[in-house]
């Protein structure tokens, strides 16, 4: 009986490394495959394909404004920082979006490589407030930023799924 259950083991462990080698395999032909414009520009609407399973199949970052003073019920920035404020629209596919975009999708990237993740008490309407678009329905909403004073972001990016990050460049 002991053995049955060794044998049974050692079948269920091949089974689970089959399905995690066939998981990297399947990753690794989506990065390799993966066509995602990165140097975009504002402005432009990108078909996304809807990665992330949210029903939005396409965004435009219209526009990148700093340093923007924060509204009545946000906090100054720290200091020797500022706010930027990305206007943004998504769009939802023939199904809608239940859920919307989440705003910690996006990101403002530098020159030198570092990045700052979108926070969700900016400007209103906040675009991570905006929860579920109709069928072929777009809502448009901002992501902020909290940023180093004086510095200039490269690209604005929303990266729905670890291998899908789209890029618009910042003008400058």
């Amino acid at each position: 009986m002991t053995g049955l259950f060794g044998l049974l083991g050692a079948a269920l462990f091949v089974v689970f490394i089959a399905a995690v080698d066939h998981g990297v395999h399947q990753l690794n032909l989506q990065i390799q495959s993966s066509e995602v414009p990165t140097n975009i520009s504002m402005g432009t609407k990108v078909a996304v394909g809807d990665p992330g399973n949210t029903g939005i199949t396409s965004v435009t970052v219209e526009s990148l404004t700093m340093p923007v003073a924060p509204g009545p019920d946000v906090a100054a920035p720290g200091s020797g920082k500022e706010y930027a404020v990305g206007k943004v629209e998504v769009c939802a596919g023939s199904a809608g979006s239940q859920s919307g975009v989440d705003d910690f999708n996006f990101s403002l990237g530098f020159t030198a490589g570092q990045s700052v993740l979108a926070f969700t008490t900016g400007k209103t309407p906040d675009l991570g407030n905006v929860r579920g678009n109709g069928a072929n329905a777009c809502a448009t909403g901002y992501v902020s930023f909290e940023i180093a004073s004086g510095t200039t972001p490269a690209y604005v990016a929303y990266q729905p799924t670890l291998v899908h990050q789209y890029r618009w460049k910042t003008p400058g």
